[in-house]
């Protein structure tokens, strides 16, 4: 451990550096034991890299020092780590991982060293140097903020954990919305996705829980996995003309959700996509959609009417588990009922009424 005598450190910082393992390369890949590791770390010249979780969950962690031998930052690095309240990255920084300073709560102040050639921070949010990518955001940050127009990336776990922050103003420059990009942003009650976004990743969004309501624009051809999983305060939603599938646990778990609009693009309704939306009252599936995956509305316990079409050739096992169970479904032909009573969400023959087309 090169120069850590001439620091002067405390107690405290010796006890703290004797639990970090540092290969002999100088790559930082874990802490020991990560709740003994308590107060303040000054971490020692012959670190180069901090590796992916190597502080993650450290929550006894109230303050870091990272010197200018250290280059990488690794994906989740410093997750959850709690007590930190700010972070100072060095100019020797040349990569950052994803979600490097994510869900770290109390952190208010989120820096980068002037002579760093490839990151640049504002108001706590740190950006690479062209401003084309927002990379981390201090998530103990309070009101709102403004994302600069020369942004056209949202990285991975970018927000995620953001308790303090109520709004925020997705520039028109935006075309992806990245996995996790605002997981369990908890503070967040409204957001303006631009006509530019193209796609919104895997669990962009989930657990978002003050989220009450969200416009989806037109230009959105892709909304991956659990994009609104556990959205619990979503109460509406209004899906864009231009998707054709509802993909993988999209708004499972979003309870006060009652009422969804889906578009006539849609072929797929995915598996579990609306699985655990307590407060939806009817679905109205349209012409267009084929396929209903295994478990697609299970326990959906507020579900008392549901329309499906002639359209539908596949409804997958379980997709209707545990609703209510006086719902009542309208289907279009003999087939599909067929296909209802085969699924085993134990409909009951009473429970169906067919209305062939006219």
């Amino acid at each position: 451990m090169n120069h850590v005598s001439e620091l002067h450190l405390t107690s405290e910082e010796k006890t703290n550096l004797n639990l970090l393992e540092i290969t002999d390369k100088g790559i930082l890949t874990d802490v020991i034991d990560k709740n003994r590791l308590a107060g303040s770390l000054v971490l020692p010249d012959s670190v180069i890299e901090i590796g992916d979780y190597a502080f993650s969950d450290c929550s006894g962690l109230t303050s870091i020092v990272i010197p200018d031998s250290v280059t990488v930052i690794g994906e989740a690095a410093f997750f959850g780590c709690t007590g930190l309240t700010t972070i100072a990255v060095p100019g020797s920084i040349t990569d950052i991982g994803n979600g490097a300073f994510a869900a770290c709560v109390n952190l208010m102040q989120l820096t980068v060293d002037n002579a760093n050639a490839v990151y640049c921070g504002e108001d706590n949010i740190i950006y690479t140097k062209d401003k084309k990518s927002l990379v981390a955001v201090a998530a103990g940050l309070k009101d709102s903020i403004v994302i600069p127009n020369t942004v056209s990336e949202i990285r991975r776990h970018a927000f995620s954990g953001c308790s303090g922050l109520t709004s925020i103003m997705i520039p028109d420059g935006i075309t992806e919305i990245g996995d996790y990009a605002f997981s369990e942003y908890t503070g967040l009650t409204s957001i303006v996705i631009p006509d530019s976004v193209t796609v919104i990743g895997d669990h962009a969004f989930s657990g978002c829980s003050g989220l009450t309501s969200i416009v989806i624009p037109d230009s959105v051809t892709t909304i991956s996995g659990a994009a609104f999983s556990e959205c619990t305060g979503l109460t509406g939603i209004k899906l864009p003309s231009c998707i054709t599938k509802i993909g993988i646990c999209v708004f499972s778990r979003c309870t006060s959700l009652t009422g969804v609009t889906i578009p006539d693009t849609i072929n797929v309704i995915g598996l579990f996509a609306f699985s655990e939306c307590t407060s939806l009252t009817d679905v109205i599936i349209p012409d267009s959609v084929r396929e209903i995956h295994f478990f697609a509305f299970s326990k959906c316990t507020g579900l008392t009417n549901i329309v499906i079409p002639d359209s539908v050739t596949s409804i997958g096992g379980n997709a209707f588990e545990e609703i209510n169970p006086n719902a009542h479904f309208t289907v279009k032909s003999e087939s599909v009922k067929e296909l209802l009573v085969n699924s085993g969400s134990n409909i009951q023959d009473e429970q169906i009424t067919v209305e062939p087309r006219l």
